[in-house]
């Protein structure tokens, strides 16, 4: 007992040096149930952990692609976790990695058959991120099979058959997503999310007005400021930014990655 009261009052007086809240590796999925000592869901469990307390960075995609290996073990331990494809919905798809989510996302409607929203983020993602709304309208439409009142999901999956990308769909989901969450970190980047996509809204306002003030798209983005379009270019929260693609609409910009990491 002397010795224990000794190490503790010695250790409350060491300085505190607080490590980089960074992710470097990604174990394969049967060390994990190994150093785990055989248990599968207790591995996923210590994996689903990490992502959760990770402060995340955009421009660090060394970690970002990391997080996304992890949370894919962790899904092939246990495809049912249920914070592990809510965290890799929140967290992964927007920075990029959709084919990791899509993977959790799957894995989860397949193995959580009582559970809406799986299935809904795999739509969704078919949908706004792989520019799918034909598939992502016929996932929904299998997804709406768990609710007891789905009149409004496949309205939805209707919906999402006749028009593309929607940013404003995207923000409604995030806020929702945010509200659910007790995570303030993940709040947080979610909320930059956001942010980020109401300055892609303003952008694409912006543009349809110069395209019927002028019969052309812009040259570039500084052009809608200078033609009166805009008083200012919005801040990308990110640090990121957007862009114009070939036909001169506003795009959010992706951070390329430094370090692509052996599979």
């Amino acid at each position: 007992m002397l010795l224990y009261v000794t190490g503790v009052s010695a250790v409350r007086k060491a300085p505190l040096v607080m490590g980089p809240e960074t992710m470097e590796v990604a174990l394969p999925p049967e060390l994990q149930v190994f150093l785990a000592m055989g248990d599968r869901y207790l591995a996923a469990n210590i994996e689903v952990f990490r992502a959760l307390v990770l402060t995340i960075n955009e421009k660090d995609q060394t970690s970002l692609r990391v997080l996304s290996e992890v949370q894919k073990g962790a899904s092939t331990l246990n495809p049912a976790h249920e914070d592990n494809y809510y965290v890799a919905q929140a967290i992964l798809p927007w920075y990029g990695l959709v084919e990791p989510t899509q993977y959790i996302e799957s894995r989860a409607m397949d193995s959580r058959p009582w559970d809406f929203l799986p299935g809904f983020f795999y739509a969704f993602n078919r949908y706004y991120f792989e520019h799918d709304p034909s598939g992502g309208a016929q996932i929904l439409f299998r997804a709406a099979d768990r609710l007891e009142k789905k009149e409004g999901v496949l309205e939805m999956a209707a919906k999402w058959q006749e028009r593309g990308e929607d940013p404003q769909l995207a923000i409604n989901m995030i806020r929702a997503m945010q509200e659910s969450s007790h995570n303030q970190k993940l709040k947080n980047s979610l909320q930059a999310r956001i942010d980020r996509l109401q300055g892609l809204i303003a952008l694409r306002e912006a543009t349809s007005g110069f395209v019927g003030r002028n019969g052309r798209a812009p040259a570039s983005l500084d052009e809608l400021v200078s033609s009166g379009e805009l008083q200012r270019l919005p801040e990308g929260p990110l640090g990121i930014g957007y862009g114009l693609d070939d036909n001169g609409q506003p795009v959010l910009l992706r951070p390329k990655p430094r370090v692509k990491l052996p599979r």
